[in-house]
């Protein structure tokens, strides 16, 4: 009902706790509304549980032996199915063939015994997008909650069937490979390496996990768990923090997909799970904030919570007039407090903090005859105002019956994309209308609705701004105020989103209630910032036919999308000639006519943000639809660190996606500049996750540029640093000493970026590691059997070590393959050894030994059965002999002075530049004299290798024909 305004006293204003960091202390903390509800995580000092005992992760069933899985999220390839089974009674040892069969007939039973709860192969997740795979593996539809019945008290285990299903392991308990089933105990896994990171809790409450679907001993066993997120209800299990296992970029946590999943978890953990105001909304640029529209019983003018200067004056239907705000006693107060829930003034001292005051407030006053007036109304305002997006809040029930005037204007709403929020009063509304959210209540009974929100009750009614000061309401009308503020954030932080996706994304991080969804505004939000605008939805137009029913019109298109996907490429260093330049790409699903601009600014070492020129040229992308490429050049800059702030406007000026990049130019001495090379080598040696961590947590000296002018030995001081000396390499480079024991991150981030520091890494040994000792290889080095002959394949096959390789780490099993039998296609019903029969190699190279005889690929007994002279090309000289010999020949003509008597005539061969090892050169000279035999000719090498500067080049002398011709093999002159 839309309930009724009490006076009351003074009453303290609202406390709006927010939650501390993850790394805020040992616990993770925070404090949730409504009743303030204590909730600590993490640490022992916040009330944490022990961890799992021997790596066990066992499940307890709870008192009404009802479980419930949730499919959170697919992150892996493998199409999986996950079963439980009971403990009770299971006596075989974990891991043996009998356990595994029982664990999986117990799994298939589908009783008090066990279930297969999860089928990949024809369900989906609840959640999909990024959270650091490639690809989206998540297929199928979301089947909703699971829910089976196992025994109170009794415990359960969990077993993963990657790549199979239970029944095909309940069949084959030996089955290997993608079928080999995981289980949440660690004794039932090869090597007990399970509870070593296999399966995690992800928020240390016992209930949301995740599993990796490769065992963990395994090659491709990643560590990014995020393959199966699931969530038990009924039952509680102890596993390995998550904690404790995850880093640095794989940590999906933090991404906002990440925190809505665990947004929409915290949901369900305690006793009295009604999330509702967020405990640290997100910074939302005034420009993104949506237009808010209050239509309603009218506002007081005078309640000082409510800041005049945010209104937007509409018409009031009451009364008939151009004001819609209300004195003391002039009317019903209930558009006061509903105003005041969606935008009161926060942090004031007086009243209640409102949900959002920070977007625009639209009011009209009408009733429930008029209110279609009002509406109208706002639509015109959306239309010409400068925020991108417009919702609506009707502050009392709206009957059943829709005249032709209000669908036609409930056809336009939709068609700009306006979302309407009205309270619940158990009437029927066409499910035709996706932009209309109706709204229940958790007060004193759980009512029905789109959603579900705090609307209070007689006992407990909800504070707020009422007449000049403030009083308590509760029913369906409070329930829509606050999700008419929560729409407000969702909704500012992606204004790119449809109307329509802002109300599935709300339906979906909703927390279940009595088979009704109360809104989750945390888990909406995240999943809003980790939601790519809708690319191919139209907006159904309706009408209501004679019998009452929607009938379907038009489908018409959304309105403006805002540019989307900004991707801004610099290098990180340039030398001081090099132009700084950038290129990128931006989305506009509206195409490049709408683009406008992407807006750059520069800040240099941290002063003032300096506008530069724009971006205005657009060309479309060929390898992504709807995107487009740009670039801007800003010339030679002068030497420090700067950060790049770029920000995509449209042709509505809405400014929405801006990213922000750093570069460096360097002050490096006239003349002296760093390859390309050298900038990637340094750029990689600034990333500590290219170091061995262990060698990392020990290196104390880092390599540090000062940029020129500055005073190395001053700026180690500053930083904590000692100046050991110059590098003697790149220029202005110089080698800092740091405490033993002081933390790598902590150094690299003080130094990175500081004003007078260009870049800093640390210098870390690197030993280079051997599978074996080189020196040892049997073909490298000769054996000690003093009768091996190398030309013994007997004696060959015995040191192969890298076939037959048991006796190291890398063993392939090369030599057991070639003992698995398969059927013989030329011999039905016969087998064959495995040996390749039918498979064509091709090898490129740079040549192979033909002219050799012995080495010769026809004439090698172990090559020439399969050597394909047919296929075999040389590319390089065009001919069917791929040799590794290349012929080549370097002609050079010229004309010489006359040879006169009794005297010596030098001339010069042209310089000859050939590539790779020379095997022999054949000199042939074709002299033109008209008494050859009457020469001496001579070949003189002056720049000889073996030749010293002082000594006589070496000579080499050499008889014509008797037609002047000479052909020479001169090999041994390059011999040295």
């Amino acid at each position: 009902s839309p309930g009724t305004a009490f006076r009351c006293g003074d009453v303290p204003p609202r406390w709006r706790p927010r939650r501390p960091s993850r790394t805020a202390g040992p616990g993770r903390c925070g404090v949730r509304g409504p009743g303030l509800r204590r909730r600590c995580r993490g640490g022992p000092e916040a009330g944490s549980r022990p961890g799992p005992e021997a790596g066990q992760t066992i499940f307890t069933v709870g008192d009404t032996g009802e479980v419930e899985i949730d499919f959170l999220f697919d992150g892996g390839k493998y199409k999986f199915e996950l079963g439980i089974f009971s403990l009770e009674g299971l006596d075989a040892e974990p891991g043996s063939e009998e356990f595994i069969e029982e664990a999986a007939r117990r799994s298939l039973s589908e009783s008090e015994l066990g279930h297969v709860v999860l089928f990949d192969r024809s369900e989906g997740a609840k959640f999909e997008g990024d959270l650091g795979e490639p690809k989206n593996w998540n297929q199928g539809e979301y089947q909703g909650l699971k829910t089976v019945q196992m025994r109170s008290g009794e415990r359960f285990g969990i077993m993963l069937v990657p790549n199979g299903t239970v029944e095909e392991v309940y069949e084959n308990p030996t089955v290997g490979g993608g079928k080999q089933p995981l289980f949440s105990l660690s004794t039932a896994n090869p090597n007990d390496t399970l509870h070593l990171g296999q399966i995690a809790d992800v928020t240390g409450d016992g209930n949301t996990f995740v599993m990796e679907d490769v065992r963990f001993d395994h090659n491709w066993y990643d560590q990014d768990y995020n393959d199966l997120i699931f969530q038990v209800r009924g039952a509680t299990g102890k596993a390995e923090l998550l904690d404790n296992l995850i880093e640095g970029e794989s940590d999906w946590r933090d991404t906002d997909l990440g925190q809505a999943i665990i947004d929409y978890t915290d949901g369900y953990v305690g006793d009295d799970p009604l999330p509702n105001i967020p405990d640290s909304p997100p910074e939302t640029p005034q420009e993104h904030q949506p237009l808010v529209g209050v239509i309603g019983t009218g506002v007081n003018e005078n309640n000082s919570d409510i800041d005049p200067d945010r209104l937007i004056l509409g018409k009031d239907y009451i009364d008939g007039d151009d004001n819609p705000l209300i004195e003391l006693g002039e009317g019903n107060e209930a558009g006061t407090h509903q105003l005041g829930i969606i935008g009161a003034t926060q942090d004031n001292e007086i009243g209640i903090d409102g949900i959002n005051d920070e977007t625009p407030l639209w009011v009209s006053r009408s009733d429930g005859e008029t209110w279609i007036n009002s509406l109208q109304d706002f639509i015109e305002t959306a239309k010409t105002s400068e925020s991108p997006n417009a919702v609506v809040n009707i502050g009392f029930p709206i009957g059943d019956g829709l005249t032709t005037e209000m669908q036609e204007t409930l056809n336009t709403a939709q068609e700009e994309g306006i979302l309407i929020v009205i309270p619940d009063s158990g009437q029927t509304w066409p499910d035709t209308y996706d932009n209309v959210i109706v709204v229940g209540s958790t007060g004193d009974d759980v009512s029905g609705g789109d959603i579900l929100a705090d609307g209070g009750s007689e006992e407990n009614p909800v504070v707020s701004t009422v007449g000049e000061d403030m009083g308590t309401m509760s029913g369906t009308s409070v329930a829509a105020s606050q999700v008419t503020g929560m729409v407000s954030q969702v909704w500012g932080a992606n204004p790119g989103l449809s109307s329509q996706q802002i109300v599935e994304i709300i339906q979906q991080t909703a927390t279940e209630v009595d088979g009704e969804g109360v809104i989750n505004v945390d888990a909406a939000i995240h999943l809003a910032q980790a939601t790519d605008p809708d690319f191919t939805d139209v907006l159904p137009i309706v009408e209501i036919n004679d019998e009452g029913e929607p009938s379907f019109i038009e489908d018409v298109p959304r309105p403006n999308f805002l540019p989307d996907e900004l991707r801004l490429i610099s290098d990180r260093f340039y030398n001081p000639t090099e132009s700084v330049s950038v290129v990128g790409k931006v989305q506009d699903l509206d195409g490049i006519e709408d683009l406008q601009q992407i807006d750059f600014w520069l800040q240099k070492d941290g002063g003032d943000w300096v506008d530069v020129t724009d971006a205005t040229e657009f060309t479309p992308d060929p390898y992504s639809e709807n995107s487009y490429r740009f670039s801007q050049n800003w010339g030679n800059l002068e030497p420090g660190n700067y950060l790049l702030k770029g920000t995509a406007l449209d042709g509505s000026q809405v400014a929405w996606e801006t990213q922000i990049q750093e570069f460096t130019v360097l002050s490096l001495p006239d003349g002296r500049e760093l390859s390309d090379r050298v900038k990637v080598a340094i750029r990689r040696s600034e990333n500590l996750h290219n170091y061995n961590p262990d060698a990392l947590s020990q290196t104390t000296e880092w390599v540090v540029s000062v940029q020129a002018g500055q005073s190395p030995q001053d700026l180690a001081t500053q930083f904590g640093g000692e100046f050991v000396k110059a590098t003697g390499h790149i220029p202005n480079t110089y080698i800092w000493k740091f405490p033993q024991g002081s933390d790598p991150q902590e150094i690299s981030e003080q130094l990175h970026h500081q004003k007078g520091i260009e870049f800093a890494y640390p210098l870390v040994p690197i030993d280079i590691e051997f599978y074996s000792d080189p020196a040892n290889e049997p073909l490298v080095q000769p054996p000690d059997d003093p009768n091996f002959d190398p030309n013994d394949p007997n004696f060959l096959r015995q040191y192969q070590w890298h076939l037959r390789s048991d006796e190291t780490p890398t063993d392939a099993n090369i030599t057991n393959a070639w003992n698995i039998d398969i059927p013989d296609p030329n011999n039905p019903g016969q087998m064959k050894k495995v040996r390749g029969d039918g498979v064509v190699l091709g090898i490129i190279d740079d040549g192979f030994e033909i002219d050799d005889p012995s080495k010769n690929l026809t004439g090698h007994n172990d090559l020439s059965p399969n050597y394909l002279d047919d296929l075999s090309w040389d590319f390089d000289e065009n001919d069917a002999n791929p040799s590794t010999i290349l012929h080549t020949t370097i002609e050079s003509e010229g004309n010489a002075e006359s040879i006169l008597d009794n005297s010596v005539t030098q001339y010069s061969l042209p310089p000859m530049n050939v590539n790779g090892i020379v095997n022999k050169v054949q000199l042939n000279l074709d002299i033109e004299h008209s008494s050859p035999d009457d020469l001496e000719v001579d070949l003189i090498f002056p720049k000889h290798p073996a030749t010293p500067p002082l000594d006589e080049p070496p000579r080499i002398p050499v008889s014509l024909n008797g037609d002047g011709q000479i052909s020479v093999d001169i090999t041994s002159a390059f011999a040295e």
